[in-house]
């Protein structure tokens, strides 16, 4: 019995002189490092995806998301806020260009980081043990206007709309109930009418 107490004895005491350890910074690798999203027209929003993996020793939280740098105005900031990812884990997060006029645009995704464990333990004990980091991708693209015109803003030029038969002021010429940007010329007739179709009283 007198052994018995010796032990819980000494393990108290070493749980009250000991604390764990911060699991250190938070680390993530994205892939790719930089994200190109080539040439646009300023009405076509182009989006790229960037996959980040969790490579440190405790989970990451994601706190946030800005876009920075002298064309940070050409994308859109993702929603990522208060995502975690576990060790080993990733989350893909998507990012989109859409510049509103011509030029060549670069900035730079950072995402706000928290990981590390809360310090607990004994008095000698500190407040805590969370850590902050900052993960970067670089971002590049270039808008440039149609060439021969896009009158109908549907995103196809005016000289395809010619050569494949649509309208180039009518951005729904093929009747397909739709302004993509696919030149589908048919015969069908969109119609939004409600179906004429009745059921009879009983």
């Amino acid at each position: 019995m007198r052994r018995l107490c010796s032990y819980l004895a000494v393990g108290l005491l070493v749980g009250a002189l000991s604390c764990a350890a911060p699991a250190g910074p938070p680390l993530l690798d994205a892939d790719p490092a930089s994200l190109g999203f080539g040439t646009t027209t300023p009405a076509t929003p182009v989006v790229r995806s960037v996959t980040l993996t969790n490579v440190g020793e405790s989970d990451v939280q994601v706190d946030a998301a800005l876009i920075t740098g002298d064309g940070a105005a050409a994308w859109e900031t993702p929603s990522v806020s208060d995502d975690l990812i576990a060790i080993g884990g990733s989350l893909t997060v998507e990012v989109t260009f859409a510049p509103a006029t011509e030029g060549a645009y670069s900035a730079v995704l950072e995402l706000r980081l928290t990981s590390g464990t809360l310090v607990t333990g004994g008095p000698n004990c500190g407040g805590g043990g969370l850590e902050s980091g900052l993960a970067t991708v670089d971002l590049d693209g270039i808008a440039e206007a149609l060439v021969g015109g896009d009158s109908d803003f549907d995103g196809l030029p005016d000289p395809v709309e010619v050569t494949v038969g649509t309208d180039p002021e009518d951005a729904d010429s093929d009747d397909d109930c739709s302004t993509a940007s696919t030149p589908t010329p048919t015969t069908t007739a969109c119609s939004t009418a409600p179906s004429s179709a009745s059921s009879k009283p009983t």
